[in-house]
Parts: structure tokens; C-alpha cells; sequence
């Protein structure tokens, strides 16, 4: 009998592991769809995961169903890739598991940067949905060297069309003619750069020009103020910009860790 009541508790510890290895491994699966949807740029599969009051946290901010599906339209006018590179179930706090990615997207290839490693999505599931999805970007490296790249082509060669693509009230209030000049303009870089690629010779314009770019993308105001003639007229963001300007400026966006 002794035996018997052995053979039965050790089926039942058996079947408990199983059950908690599926369990572990049905959370994995909802967040790798999730991060599938978020690449295919499908808000419809993505709602789908989502239980109706989920929380949906990206760069600290939170974001309702409208903004993400905002963020989607004008990430795929980049081309963003969200690769994840493994996702864990193990001591993670109030999570239920926890995927770190790397992230690209056509302005990145351009620039010839290898996918961007540091970004994690943590999720928290109830009855198999998800409760909770905490997205956080590599913001110190994606930054400096992806996005204010674009930033600066833009501001060099589309000043005027500045206030469609980056409105106050970003993402949710990008039209559909800024969406498409997102797309214009990130398919103009993608050309730009391949044609400076084929082409070695630089001129020293050219080479001013990359000079400054990278000077603003380092926040360094003390460099671009050495590239500026005494008097030149300098636009940002649609507003006069002079070195103090730019001071005042890149010690803020160094403080939010742009």
C-alpha cells in the first residue's frame, strides 16, 4: 500500500512540473506573438493578446490602443524590426516572462549599424492574455546614432515639412500625408546614403556638412558653433537657433538621456 501511495504522489508531482513547464511555455508564446504582430505592424493581432483594461507601457510612457496603433503606422514607414533574442520565465518579479530584442530599422541599415542589442518587453498575463506589457528601448545607443541622423537629414533637406512629421501631440497626431512623408524621406536617406557609399570622392561642403551632423547628434554645441560663420542663420525645429540656443538645448536632451 506504502508503494502504492509513492507511485501517486510521485505521478502527481510529475504532472505538476508538466503543468508549469506548459504554463511557462504558453506565456512565451503569447509574448513572442505579441513582438511577431508588433513586426508585421498588425494593431488587429496585437488587440487580439490584450485583455480589454491592459496596460501598455513604451519609453516609460503609457499608451492606449489609439497611440499604439499610431506608433505602428509610422514605425512602418521605417521598416522596424523588433528581433528577439531570447526570453526568460525566471525570477523576474511581477512578470510572467521577459524577452530581450534588438532593433533596426532602413535608416539603421543605411548607416551600416548592426542591430541594436538592450531592449527588453516584460509581460504580465492573466487567463493567457496580457495584462501588462512593458516595452523599453536601448534609447542611449538608438538615439544619437539612428534617429538624430534622420532628424538632422530632415532638418537639412525638409525643414518646412518638420510640424507633419513630428507634431506636438507624436504619435497620435501624424496625418496620413505626414505617414507619407515619413516613408518619402526615409526612402530618400536610404538612396542618399547609398549613393555616398558608391561615391569616395567627398567634397569639403559635403564634409562640413558631416561634420556638423555628427557634431548635433554628440550634442556638442561647441563643435557646430566652429563649423557657423559669425553670422549665419541657423533654423531648428522651425525656430532661430544660435549657440547659446544649442547649449541650453543638448543639456536638456542629455538630461532625458537622448
Amino acid at each position: 500500500m506504502k508503494k502504492f501511495y509513492t507511485i501517486i504522489l510521485i505521478t502527481l508531482m510529475c504532472c505538476a512540473s508538466i503543468g508549469l513547464a506548459q504554463s511557462a511555455q504558453s506565456a512565451e508564446d503569447v509574448a513572442r506573438a505579441y513582438i511577431a504582430a508588433r513586426n508585421a505592424y498588425d494593431i488587429e493581432t496585437t488587440q487580439t493578446l490584450l485583455t480589454d483594461d491592459a496596460k501598455i507601457i513604451e519609453l516609460g510612457d503609457s499608451y492606449t490602443i489609439r497611440t499604439l496603433t499610431a506608433f505602428l503606422a509610422y514605425a512602418k514607414q521605417q521598416d522596424f524590426v523588433w528581433d528577439v533574442d531570447g526570453c526568460s520565465t525566471n525570477d523576474i518579479g511581477i512578470y510572467d516572462v521577459v524577452c530581450s530584442y534588438v532593433v533596426s530599422n532602413s535608416i539603421s541599415n543605411a548607416l551600416d549599424i548592426e542591430p541594436i542589442p538592450g531592449g527588453t518587453v516584460s509581460f504580465k498575463l492573466e487567463d493567457g492574455k496580457i495584462a501588462l506589457v512593458n516595452l523599453v528601448y536601448p534609447i542611449d545607443e538608438w538615439g544619437p546614432n539612428v534617429f538624430s541622423m534622420m532628424i538632422g537629414f530632415i532638418r537639412a533637406n525638409h525643414q518646412s515639412d518638420f510640424p507633419k512629421l513630428l507634431p506636438n501631440n507624436f504619435p497620435n497626431d501624424v496625418s496620413e500625408e505626414g505617414l507619407a512623408l515619413w516613408r518619402s524621406y526615409t526612402d530618400e536617406f536610404v538612396e542618399v546614403m547609398a549613393a555616398a557609399k558608391a561615391n569616395t570622392t567627398i567634397t569639403a561642403s559635403e564634409q562640413i556638412g558631416f561634420d556638423f551632423l555628427e557634431a548635433r547628434g554628440n550634442w556638442d554645441a561647441a563643435s557646430m558653433a566652429a563649423l557657423m560663420a559669425d553670422e549665419v542663420e541657423s533654423f531648428d525645429v522651425g525656430r532661430s537657433k544660435n549657440l547659446e540656443d544649442y547649449t541650453t538645448a543638448f543639456a536638456w536632451y542629455e538630461s532625458l538621456n537622448w
